[in-house]
C-alpha cells in the first residue's frame, strides 16, 4: 500500500459554487465525502 499525507481539503456546498477549505470531512465507503454535491446518490 502507499501511503500518503493530505495537505488540505476542500469541498462546495453546491456544484457550481466555489471549494471553501475545511478542517475535516467524513468520507463514507462506496459514496465518498459527506456535504459533496457531486457525490454518487446510490452505493
Amino acid at each position: 500500500m502507499r501511503e500518503g499525507s493530505v495537505v488540505s481539503i476542500h469541498i462546495a456546498h453546491e456544484a457550481s459554487a466555489p471549494r471553501d477549505s475545511v478542517p475535516s470531512v467524513r468520507a463514507v465507503r462506496g459514496r465518498g465525502v459527506e456535504g459533496d454535491p457531486v457525490r454518487p446518490k446510490g452505493g
